[in-house]
């Protein structure tokens, strides 16, 4: 038997989940509508990130941050309609905190220089996601907590606590299985 046999067999049905939740973009209008919003909006990253021509170390800087952005929603995206909706989670952390701190350093370009030069330690005291949120809100004059509760939300289905709580959750079976395709709850 061929040892990658059982990869040929998974891919397959990757494949075929993915159909079928392409199938439910395809015919749910506001599934269409956020699937049309995602891809435009990776289209303007891509154009920030890639063809932008930059102008300064700092931007090139940003622009390292906008592919670390574009990867992670594209990777998100792979893994959600192949079915791992909670690696796919993972991304969309990752999404959220790159772009919350793409906003910051947009915002207070006077740190760029200090983010690329900080330690571990050093980066996660003063430009760790809550840290990062908390300065955005104070900008904003933000006071009820949006952000912290977004990033938790996704934290917790990228744990697959709340997957329940979720408008969409994988298909219910009797039987543990390791990929599924969306079904909708209600």
């Amino acid at each position: 038997m061929d040892p990658a046999a059982n990869f040929h067999t998974l891919h397959k049905h990757e494949e075929e989940i993915r159909a079928n939740n392409l199938a439910a973009i395809e015919r749910t209008p506001v599934l269409r509508d956020h699937w049309a919003i995602v891809a435009e909006a990776m289209n303007v990253i891509h154009a920030f990130a890639r063809e932008h021509e930059h102008q300064s170390d700092d931007e090139l800087t940003l622009q390292f941050l906008g592919i670390r952005l574009f990867n992670a929603g594209a990777a998100s995206i792979k893994l959600a309609l192949s079915g791992y909706y909670q690696k796919a989670f993972d991304q969309v952390r990752d999404v959220l905190e790159t772009g919350f701190l793409l906003d910051y350093l947009a915002t207070y370009p006077e740190k760029i220089a200090e983010w690329k030069a900080a330690d571990k330690k050093a980066r996660i005291a003063h430009f760790g996601p809550g840290v990062i949120r908390t300065a955005l809100d104070k900008r904003d004059g933000y006071t009820s907590g949006a952000r912290k509760a977004i990033y938790d939300l996704i934290s917790e289905a990228a744990r697959m606590r709340l997957i329940v709580g979720l408008p969409w959750s994988p298909m219910p079976t009797s039987s543990a299985r390791l990929v599924h395709f969306l079904t909708r709850e209600n």
